[in-house]
């Protein structure tokens, strides 16, 4: 028998926000109204050979906000 099994127990919480609500708490944490806000997902290529053998993989890099 583990003892360090029995004595440690694996623990993740997972959050999922729409696009909606990602702009609702940007805005509430920029302390202004959610309509002046826009958005944008900045999609980047990642980890690609340095030499252009094989594609990198598209990921969200950045998140840009715009304040009108």
């Amino acid at each position: 028998m583990s003892t360090l099994k029995d004595s440690f127990k694996a623990v993740q919480t997972t959050y999922e926000f729409s696009l909606d609500q990602m702009k609702m708490l940007i805005a509430l944490d920029l302390g202004v109204a959610s309509d002046k806000v826009t958005v944008d997902y900045v999609i980047e290529e990642v980890g690609a050979d340095p030499m252009d053998r094989y594609r990198g993989t598209d990921k969200v890099t950045k998140i840009r906000v715009i304040v009108k």
